[in-house]
């Protein structure tokens, strides 16, 4: 990590709540594996994650319909501590670079994206204000040599990160080397060499939405066009 920069616009410690103006992220680098059982860290974190929210959520509904416990005569019954409430203005990521070591192929293969630039507006953990609007873009290159550099483009319309999970995004991949996946085509066949070339591009708009208070979707839509050049 080169430089991390946030602006707090504002702060209520009382609310329990903070606004950042803008965060600056250059040149994050991040290593990641994925162990031979096809486990990787930063997925099972995410669903633990996904899990405690659910858990959560059914926690919330399930004290909404029942009557709280009594109290004694005159004295208020105290409410649960709210979470601190984040709202992020502008998120800004330059420069980033992810290399995943694969470990379910041998030898293991490494997948890089460089060149990873993210702009996130108007993000917010509450659930009633507007959803936020993003832009992902980065180069993705796969194992092997020679392999043409593949270009991402997500555009995200619509994103609600509060209770529960939805969003709307258009995602591009433009001339994805069909040269990378040899070792797992290889794998799965039991031959050795085998031709695979080309190149491969999808356009598709996905629009997603969590069941609240479980860890499945409610909502998962997928359109959009796929292309196959030699």
């Amino acid at each position: 990590l080169k430089r991390f920069h946030a602006r707090i616009d504002k702060a209520d410690g009382v609310a329990r709540a903070v606004t950042l103006a803008q965060v600056e992220i250059e040149a994050p680098n991040l290593g990641m594996v994925r162990r031979p059982d096809g486990q990787m860290d930063i997925l099972i974190a995410l669903q633990r994650l996904i899990e405690r929210r659910a858990a959560e959520e059914r926690a919330r509904l399930e004290g909404a319909k029942r009557p709280g416990p009594p109290t004694p005569e005159g004295a208020p019954a105290a409410p649960p501590e709210a979470p601190w409430l984040v709202r992020i203005t502008e998120l800004v990521l330059t420069d980033g670079k992810v290399t995943v070591t694969d470990e379910t192929v041998t030898p293991p293969a490494e997948w890089h994206v460089d060149d990873l630039a993210v702009k996130l507006a108007k993000y917010s953990i509450l659930g009633t204000d507007p959803p936020a609007t993003g832009q992902i873009q980065a180069h993705v290159t796969g194992p092997g040599r020679g392999n043409n550099v593949a270009t991402l483009d997500v555009g995200v319309s619509s994103l609600h990160t509060a209770a529960p999970f939805a969003g709307i995004a258009q995602v591009k991949l433009t001339d994805f080397d069909l040269r990378a996946i040899r070792p797992y085509v290889a794998q799965q066949i039991g031959i050795a060499a085998v031709r695979t070339r080309g190149k491969l591009s999808v356009d598709l708009q996905a629009d997603v939405a969590r069941q609240e208070g479980a860890a499945e979707l409610a909502r998962g839509l997928v359109s959009g066009t796929v292309s196959l050049q030699n």
